[in-house]
């Protein structure tokens, strides 16, 4: 896992331009290629956009949107095991 920690950050880093570091990794499942959400850093340390993604291929449009589903069911199950106030 940490080597495809460090593949992930190499690719994130080039695709930024800046250095990367991981905050979250929803879950690893070996069934297809791992996606891998990453925070680029400016030169102080601090959070930084970067540019877009562009998915152009059916299978990178496919990939975006399982990604957004994945991402939707974490925040409600989250959402859902949250402590009552």
């Amino acid at each position: 896992m940490h080597l495809m920690d460090v593949a992930g950050a190499i690719a994130a880093s080039r695709h930024s331009n800046c250095p990367v570091v991981t905050v979250y990794v929803d879950s690893i499942s070996f069934q297809r290629p791992v996606r891998v959400g990453f925070v680029a850093l400016d030169e102080e340390g601090k959070p930084t956009p970067v540019p877009r993604l562009i998915t152009e291929t059916e299978d990178e449009i496919r990939g975006v949107e399982e990604a957004k589903a994945r991402r939707e069911e974490r925040l409600r199950k989250k959402k859902s095991s949250a402590p009552c106030m």
